[in-house]
């Protein structure tokens, strides 16, 4: 059937079925060997290169990418790079595309999560500022980027960032009052007061 079709190389397969015409599946193999990056850029390119050459006769309705360690742990949730779907959109490749960055964010937040309870600030600021160029518009990678500035011992830098959460939504106030009491803020009055300036300020605006 000239709609379906497989193209087989080393390590790696293409299959496609109810395409608006042949040759898609060689479509997605040239462009799964020339892209660039890990295996979920490459990944990502083929089906971006699928929909290119004539894509499924139905027209975009859902993406999905799973890519998974070459080596299995205890802990499948870590053993799962990704593990994305998209169902039921009018561009699926769009909002695979961003769910592909706001993943690749998560993995430096959390990094930064796990160096920040181990009071490695530098290196968690490092993480923080990496997973805000992945995902810029996310206020909660944002937030705890400030978080990690205090830590830091550099209040003046994170007081913007905090304004900037808390004026685009209120509601991270509530979680920078709770955070002295579990220890991932200093129990400093005076660093306390400062930040809450902010969150005062957002909250009368």
């Amino acid at each position: 059937m000239t709609a379906a079709g497989h193209h087989r190389g080393e390590g790696f397969a293409c299959l496609a079925n109810m395409m608006r015409r042949p040759g898609v599946w060689d479509a997605m193999a040239e462009a799964f060997l020339g892209a660039r990056g890990d295996l979920g850029d490459r990944l990502f390119s083929a089906l971006v290169a699928a929909e290119s050459a004539g894509g499924d006769l139905r027209g975009g309705e859902s993406a999905a990418l799973l890519v998974v360690e070459p080596e299995s742990t205890d802990n499948p949730l870590a053993d799962r790079v990704f593990d994305l779907r998209v169902e039921d959109h009018e561009r699926p490749l769009d909002e695979l595309r961003r769910l592909m960055r706001l993943q690749r964010a998560y993995w430096h937040s959390t990094r930064a999560d796990a160096l920040l309870t181990e009071e490695r600030f530098e290196e968690a600021l490092a993480e923080y500022a990496q997973a805000e160029k992945w995902a810029p518009d996310e206020l909660q990678l944002v937030f705890w980027r400030a978080v990690a500035l205090v830590n830091a011992g550099r209040s003046d830098d994170a007081l913007p960032l905090f304004q900037r959460v808390f004026d685009e939504d209120p509601h991270w106030i509530l979680m920078i009052r709770r955070l002295p009491r579990v220890g991932l803020l200093p129990e400093d009055e005076q660093i306390m007061k400062r930040v809450l300036a902010a969150a005062d300020a957002a909250s009368s605006s």
